[in-house]
This record gives structure tokens, C-alpha cells and sequence, in this order.
């Protein structure tokens, strides 16, 4: 008889999680994806961008924070083991940044070889909470709670995002809010080159040697 292999349960907490990022993302949207923001709106979200750390250095810091609240486990469960899976991935923003050279950038993810315990989980919540608002993500939303199946996230207004959730493996995915990469952010930030001074159109100026040399000669008319 032939069977049908079932998805791993952490493959579907893969997708869960990506698809509640994705409408956390959604969320941020206040016109209709048809509508390209306004050269005004554009104008003002670049701006904005302009006071957000780059890309590469936001990067960094929720790698770091996704770490974090993984060491948050293992030291619940010493026995707990993590690692990096799948590739991160880029996109551009949503509106009002979707005119602009902004991006955002999914984290690849990170899984654990075990979930977490049931006893484990409301310690654990907490302690994940506290590292993702310090990363700017201080919004929580509890989207599955029972036992064997947690699944929270943690957002900021900016659009960064982590999600943890834990079946039959413990998964963190984490998004960074649209930022600027680097070599577009120092562009966009530089002083502006002067310009180079302008003369007046029209003929040259008449100097005062000039002046003396234009005089007529009266030597002439004295000696009439």
C-alpha cells in the first residue's frame, strides 16, 4: 500500500511564520497596492529613511537579537541545539516606501533539533519579548498558544518583525523594516558638491589700468 509522506510540522511552522510576517507587512499598508505613493509621500519616506541605520548594520543586529533568543532556550534546555536554514532573502518596501531605493530583508531561519517545553514556553515568551523589543520590536501578538503548538510575534512601527514558534521543532525567523543599503545611504546622506563659481555674462570688467589707458591725449591740444 502506498502512503503519502506528511510535511515535518516544523516545515509548516516555517510557512505560518512566514506568512504572518508577510501580513504584519500587509498591515503597514494604508493605500491600495495599484497606487504608487505620491512624489510627496516618496519624498517624505525618504527622509525617514535617511534616519534609519542601514541596511547591513540592521542586518546585523537582528541576527544577533535571533541568537539571542535562541540562547534564551538553551538556557531553559541545555540540551536544545540551533542552527542557520534556508537562504535570507530580499524585497523592496511597502508604501509610503515603495518609490524609494529602501529594502527589506528576510532572515534566514533559524531551527532548533526540539521544541520547547510546554512548562518551558512562558519563560521562554518572556525572555524572547524582552531581547525583541530591544531590537525595536516591542509590539507582541500571541497567534497560537496550546499545548505542543506556540507560535508569538514581536513587531516595531519601522517593520521589524521576528516570529518564534515551537511544534515538533522550536523555529525564529526575524524582518528587517525597509532600510537603506549602505553605499545608497552615504550617497543620499553626503553634503552636496559645491559648484564651481559662475562669472556674469557680458563683457570683462574694465580695470583701473585700463581706465588710465583710455583716457584721450590732451598732450597735443596744450601745445595749439
Amino acid at each position: 500500500m502506498t502512503t503519502t509522506a506528511k510535511p515535518a510540522c516544523w516545515r509548516v511552522a516555517v510557512l505560518v511564520a512566514a506568512a504572518a510576517i508577510a501580513a504584519s507587512a500587509c498591515g503597514l499598508t494604508e493605500k491600495p497596492y495599484g497606487e504608487p505613493s505620491s512624489a510627496t509621500d516618496t519624498s517624505h519616506a525618504a527622509e525617514v529613511l535617511k534616519t534609519r541605520p542601514s541596511l547591513e548594520d540592521s542586518e546585523k543586529q537582528l541576527e544577533q537579537a535571533v541568537e539571542q533568543i535562541a540562547a534564551a532556550a538553551t538556557s531553559l534546555d541545555a540540551g536544545i541545539r540551533w542552527q542557520w536554514n534556508d537562504q535570507r532573502s530580499t524585497l523592496g518596501c511597502e508604501k509610503p516606501f515603495d518609490q524609494t531605493d529602501g529594502q527589506q530583508v528576510y532572515l534566514r531561519f533559524y531551527l532548533a533539533d526540539r521544541p520547547i517545553s510546554d512548562e518551558a514556553w512562558p519563560r521562554y515568551q518572556d525572555q524572547a519579548r524582552t531581547i525583541a523589543a530591544a531590537a525595536g520590536a516591542t509590539g507582541f501578538q500571541v497567534v497560537q498558544d496550546k499545548p505542543g503548538h506556540h507560535d508569538v510575534r514581536f513587531f516595531g512601527e519601522d517593520g521589524t518583525t521576528f516570529s518564534v514558534s515551537s511544534q515538533d521543532k522550536a523555529v525564529i525567523n526575524a524582518r528587517v523594516g525597509c532600510r537603506l543599503p549602505q553605499n545608497v545611504r552615504a550617497t543620499s546622506t553626503s553634503a552636496p558638491t559645491p559648484l564651481p563659481p559662475t562669472t556674469a555674462s557680458g563683457p570683462p570688467a574694465t580695470t583701473q589700468t585700463d581706465r588710465v589707458h583710455a583716457l584721450p591725449d590732451t598732450s597735443r591740444e596744450s601745445e595749439l
